[in-house]
Parts: structure tokens; C-alpha cells; sequence
């Protein structure tokens, strides 16, 4: 059996329709439908002005089964699936890959109705999801569920797919100069050019985030190139206020398709970038599953990052600069936990606090260095004296745990 799974587009409407008279619960026929004013016209239009989005599974190049949900208010619509495709994993992995539309959309309550009859499927499926009751009935007569996982869950045992949608509309212009500068000032030699970062995945806040660009060349750059590349990305930081600072990780294209980098640049452009122009290279790559291989690719060098960033927060000058590094140090820390992950965790942490989650649950005697790490990669409060010395503290342990692993 070949699945696949994307996002719904007006053409597959007229399936849908039909899946959803066929599912062996709850099931709705055209006519019923458009009593309630679900017609063709009205889904296609969803679809299309993305007030409904969603995403389709197809077995075998057959409609199996969609997920949509509501744009404006964060409510999972309808999850459908054919009965011959039921306990396949299917209903899960489109759910949860419109849960991650929704998170990256910025949404920070997902909710859905569901039946209160403990006998009907979908009221166990939910609650395994991590989808709580919250007391409350909808107009359906349904229970009202939000989701409040525990930890990130993972779609079909992968890692949650990259982050996808529309732009905020603040960052549109930012980003669409960003774009035309590179390619008019270096396209001969770009290979492609990704998002990544709060600005991808839609949770930017203006005048506070960064604006985070992978660079792929086609060649390892010369001194020259090198020098051409930061004066662009200085001239574009100079002129755009939306964001705090422009960071570009730069490779090759041989470097980024190299066997040996599979865990760290195929995962990275797989799983967190979306190309914005040239040459997307995330297709060349499967889904990966979480694994500790990855943790390792993506932060083994966290001791010398991590001093780097102590030192230079030794050495800063002013405030502003101050506490820029400290919420640099705090969320590069953070996610650098990972690499303690137990071989056998099969879920994936996405956020901070995720990550925090993982680490307490085998380390809880770390808690209140955590506690002040998670603070600070949001307001910074210590002194660079104070902090240095709690990263560096920090650090010695992570070390110290690896080395045991």
C-alpha cells in the first residue's frame, strides 16, 4: 500500500464529497450536505481562498481519506477516511499533519467536536491524540475537545513535516526583498534558497523575531563570494526593521547532498526549511524518524557553541546586545537537550518548552537551571556575570551526561 499525503487543492472536491457519505461514522451524503450549506462551489472556494484548508491521503493514487480545519478560529472541520483504510495510521498522520499547519499558523488553541459516546471510535482516537474534553457543546450537540498533548507527537512515527501555509502579512515584503536582492546580487551562484525560523513557521512577531535563511550554493564560495554574501545580508539587515537581525547558513550543494550530512542537512531542509526559490533539495529525501543520530548531528558541537556564546557575552558592551546573546545561548541550550533524548523516544520535540519537557522527564533534578534558561530565551534578566556562569555550569553537565551515553 502507497500513501501519500498533501494538501487538499479545489480539484479534489468532488471526492471528498463522495468520501464523506461513505465513512462508516457520521456519515453525510451530498444532500445532506447541502442542507447545511456544504455545497461543491462553497468547498471549492474554501479550498481555494484558504479559509479552509487541509490536507488529502492517497492510497494507491486514491482519495483515502482528508483532513480540513477552520483558518479563522483554529476548529479541526472534519476528518474523513474511507472504512477499508481505518487503523492504518492514515486518520492520524492527516490529523496531525493539520494540527502542525495550524501551530504554525500561530493558533494556540486547537479545538474539534466530538461524539461524548464512549462507543463510538472517534471518541477514544481523539483522547489517545492528546485531545481533552473541555466540558463544553457545541451546537452539533457534540463535546468540545482541545488538544493538549503532553509532548509533540509525531506524524505516522516522522517527524513533524516543515512548516507550510501563507506568510504573515508583515514579514510578505521583508521576505520578497530578501529574495530578489539575493538572486540580483548573487543568483549565478545559489542553488536555492530556504526559510526557516519563526518567519516560516508563521509565529513571527514583528520588531522581535529574526528573519533565519538557509543559503545553498552550487559551489563552496570564494573569500570573495563570502564577502559579497555578508555585505548583502548587512545591507538587507540596514533596511528592515520588521525583524531584530538577518542570519544566513550558508552551504553547497555537494556539502548539503553529501551522504555523510544525511542527519544534519538532509533532516534540516527536509523537516525545517521551505524553499522560497531555485532548486528544492527536500524531495531528494525520505522522512526521518526521530532518532538520537539526528540530535547529535544537528547539536553535538553545543559545548563549543555554547562557550563561544559566553565568552562573547562576557564581553558585550550594552544592553541590547546583552540580551540578545542570552536568548541566542538560552534556545540554542535548550534544543541542544535533545541529544540526552533516550535512544528508544519515539516522539520529536518542536518547541521549547517540548523540549524542556523531554530533558525533566529523565533529568527532574535540573529543573530550576531549566526554569531559568526558558526565561530567559524569552526577557533576559541577569547579568552577563550571572548568566555566563550559569551557561557554563550548564554546559559541564551536558558534557558530562553525553559522556556516559
Amino acid at each position: 500500500m502507497n500513501v501519500v499525503y498533501r494538501k487538499a487543492i479545489p480539484e479534489d472536491t468532488p471526492a471528498c464529497l463522495d468520501l464523506r457519505g461513505k465513512t462508516r461514522e457520521n456519515a453525510f451524503s451530498v444532500e445532506e450536505l447541502k442542507a447545511i450549506g456544504i455545497t461543491l462551489e462553497s468547498w471549492q472556494s474554501a479550498i481555494a481562498d484558504e479559509s479552509l484548508p487541509g490536507y488529502v491521503g492517497l492510497v494507491d493514487g486514491e482519495l483515502a481519506g482528508y483532513c480540513f480545519g477552520d483558518r479563522e478560529t483554529g476548529e479541526i472541520a472534519v476528518l474523513a477516511l474511507l472504512p477499508a483504510c481505518e487503523g492504518k495510521g492514515i486518520g492520524k498522520a492527516l490529523l496531525s499533519l493539520m494540527v502542525e499547519e495550524f501551530k504554525a499558523l500561530g493558533f494556540k488553541r486547537l479545538f474539534l467536536g466530538c461524539s461524548s459516546d464512549p462507543k463510538v471510535r472517534s471518541h477514544g482516537f481523539y483522547r489517545r491524540l492528546g485531545w481533552k474534553p473541555t466540558g463544553e457543546i457545541d451546537a452539533a450537540g457534540d463535546e468540545v475537545l482541545e488538544y493538549r498533548p503532553s509532548q509533540e507527537r509525531t506524524v505516522d512515527s516522522f517527524i513533524p513535516p516543515a512548516p507550510g501555509g501563507p506568510l504573515q502579512s508583515e514579514f510578505e515584503a521583508l521576505v520578497h526583498d530578501v529574495r530578489a536582492t539575493l538572486v540580483s546580487e548573487v543568483g549565478p551562484l545559489l542553488d536555492g534558497i530556504y526559510l526557516y525560523g519563526s518567519v516560516a513557521r508563521g509565529t513571527a512577531e514583528a520588531g522581535s523575531s529574526d528573519l533565519d535563511l538557509t543559503l545553498v550554493f552550487r559551489d563552496p564560495l570564494t573569500a570573495q563570494d563570502s564577502a559579497t554574501v555578508e555585505a548583502v545580508r548587512k545591507a538587507l539587515e540596514a533596511r528592515h526593521s520588521e525583524v531584530v537581525k538577518i542570519d544566513f547558513d550558508i552551504g553547497s550543494l555537494a556539502e548539503a547532498l553529501a551522504p555523510k550530512n544525511l542527519y544534519s542537512w538532509g533532516y534540516w531542509l527536509k523537516h525545517h526549511c521551505r524553499c522560497i526559490w531555485g532548486n528544492d533539495l527536500a524531495p531528494h529525501f525520505e522522512r526521518f524518524k526521530p532518532s538520537r543520530d539526528i540530535a547529535l548531528a544537528v547539536n553535538g558541537d553545543f559545548g563549543v557553541v555554547l562557550r563561544s556564546y559566553a565568552e562573547r557575552i562576557d564581553q558585550a558592551n550594552d544592553s541590547i546586545e546583552l540580551q540578545r546573546l542570552q536568548k541566542e545561548a538560552s534556545r540554542k541550550l535548550i534544543r541542544a537537550t535533545n541529544i540526552l533524548r533516550a535512544d528508544e523516544d519515539s516522539t520529536w520535540p518542536q518547541t521549547l518548552e517540548d523540549h524542556a519537557w523531554q530533558l525533566l522527564q529523565r533529568h527532574p533534578s535540573v529543573k530550576p537551571q531549566i526554569d531559568f534558561f526558558l526565561s530567559h530565551a524569552r526577557s533576559p534578566t541577569a547579568s552577563g556575570e550571572a548568566f555566563g556562569h550559569r551557561l557554563r555550569a550548564f554546559v559541564d553537565w551536558m558534557e558530562k551526561e553525553n559522556a556516559t551515553r
